[in-house]
């Protein structure tokens, strides 16, 4: 039953979407097809969070949060969420946008709640020997 609600609540936030207003250098005349420009690394902001990142770890005192965005061998992606060490799929999509936008929703919630979320999606472990 539970499966069933977050998809409702997963295709409700999507619904509540709204589409970009086209602009004359964007809309189509009848001269001229539209011609969408593609810059050469597309980003797209949900609630700070752009589609570069994929990792964030989010702290409020001693305890640790991360949320991420993994992608699936069978193409799409999901969104994880670890709360206490356990591992929590949250959402699912074929697109890559609709993971990122959950991604993004978390992290207003946590910081709506005092938490300080920050985008390790970059950040390398390295190792030493002694």
């Amino acid at each position: 039953m539970m499966p069933h609600r977050i998809l409702i609540l997963i295709l409700s936030l999507f619904a509540c979407t709204s589409f970009a207003e086209q602009t004359p250098s964007t809309a189509a005349t009848a001269d001229k097809p539209a011609v969408e420009k593609k810059s050469e690394t597309p980003t797209v902001d949900y609630g700070g969070v752009t589609s570069k990142t994929n990792y964030l770890i989010c702290k409020n005192k001693d305890v640790v949060r991360t949320v991420r965005v993994l992608k699936k061998d069978e193409g799409g992606c999901k969104t994880m969420y670890t709360k206490e060490g356990v591992d929590k799929v949250v959402s699912e999509s074929t697109y890559s946008a609709g993971c990122w936008k959950i991604l993004g929703n978390i992290k207003i919630n946590l910081e709506k709640a005092s938490w300080k979320c920050k985008d390790i999606s970059d950040s390398r472990v390295s190792s030493s020997e002694e």
